[in-house]
């Protein structure tokens, strides 16, 4: 017995060419979220007295990688470390013992970005479906 299976086939080989086609298109919306970030995270040093100086410093680092034929895409986001206040960057979110923790933790931020990465990433995925 026989089968045809030329759409089982041309499917497969449409998922196996999925995640480098995605490669680009999902970097640019894991940059978009991590710019979204940093943003809010410096906007947020705005107001501080004390932790104004380290805004400028907070910046994101994208890296791309592939393990086992797998991609992934990362974002690292805070100050850089060359440029200063990297150091109190601790003090200004979690406070020390004699103050400090005025700044609203990023993980809020993140939790906020949420939402709206999940969502570019869902049209993403609807996008490169439907070409």
């Amino acid at each position: 017995m026989s089968a045809d299976t030329s759409e089982l086939d041309q499917l497969a080989a449409d998922l196996h060419n999925v995640p480098a086609h995605m490669v680009p298109k999902v970097r640019a919306v894991v940059a978009r979220g991590a710019l979204n970030i940093t943003s809010q995270m410096k906007r947020d040093t705005q107001g501080s007295t004390y932790f104004a100086k380290i805004g400028p410093t907070i910046n994101y680092d994208l890296t791309v990688g592939e393990f086992a034929g797998d991609a992934s895409i990362e974002a690292s986001i805070g100050p850089d470390p060359n440029q200063g206040g990297a150091a109190q960057l601790a003090g200004a979110y979690y406070g020390w013992s004699r103050g400090g923790g005025t700044l609203p933790d990023p993980s809020i931020t993140l939790a906020e970005e949420e939402p709206r990465f999940v969502q570019n990433l869902v049209e993403l995925a609807g996008f490169i479906f439907d070409d």
